[in-house]
């Protein structure tokens, strides 16, 4: 974790230097177009005005995007005291690289970790009974730091909630609603399922896309149902 915030750090620094000085540049550019008579030479200078201003707007983008990590960084020390009431020690260490990697943003990572950990938590037995009756306290833990580090657009409870809003059922199958969830969270499009190394790792893809393994491996669709008809998400 220190490293993670010391490398965010040392980025933060290094755009704000980055920024300060192509604002200047700006700045420059700008008293140069004031005091310039030459029509054309004007006209040039106001085009390099505006290539320069798109190039301080993505370093400010950047920015801002570092400076929310950093921020995730400061919630997840106090999410440390959470998790060491919450969960066991041995435990404490994979779900701190869960939370890691959705602090980093890297998506299909924490994908991968995710199905990692749980399948840890349930010996391998992806049965029916195991994923509705899985271990409160593991399945909440997931939930929450999927929810918290995609500003809750991510996570099994926001697609249990889509799939009841489509019209299933907890525990029940219906063929319909499970159709609906998969095209509303984009796990099947114009009727094709699609593939894994087709999904969306990314901020920008559908509400509730991910977690998306569950829906695009080799598990029935009566598995991912049981899993989200669980009574804590």
């Amino acid at each position: 974790m220190d490293n993670q915030k010391q490398r965010f750090q040392s980025e933060r620094d290094s755009l704000k230097k980055n920024y300060d000085t192509q604002k200047e540049k700006i700045d420059l550019i700008r008293k140069e177009w004031i005091y310039e008579t030459d029509i054309t030479r004007k006209f040039q200078l106001e085009h390099k005005i505006e290539d320069e201003q798109e190039i301080l707007n993505k370093i400010g983008e950047d920015l801002n995007n570092i400076e929310q990590k950093l921020d995730l960084i400061i919630g997840a020390r106090i999410e440390d005291k959470i998790f060491s009431e919450k969960i066991t020690p041995e435990k404490i260490i994979a779900y701190t690289k869960l939370r890691d990697l959705l602090i980093d943003s890297n998506w299909k990572e924490a994908d991968r970790e995710t199905y990692k950990v749980m399948n840890e938590c349930i010996g391998g037995n992806w049965s029916d009974q195991n994923l509705f009756n899985f271990p409160v306290t593991d399945i909440t833990t997931i939930n929450d730091l999927w929810l918290q580090y995609s500003n809750y657009r991510f996570g099994f409870s926001v697609q249990k909630k889509i799939y009841l809003e489509v019209g299933g059922k907890p525990k029940e199958y219906k063929q319909d609603a499970w159709r609906r969830l998969s095209e509303s969270v984009g796990w099947r499009v114009d009727g094709v399922w699609i593939q894994y190394h087709q999904i969306n790792f990314d901020i920008s893809a559908t509400k509730g896309h991910l977690p998306a393994w569950m829906g695009n491996r080799s598990f029935w669709p009566d598995n991912v149902l049981s899993l989200l008809s669980h009574p804590n998400l």
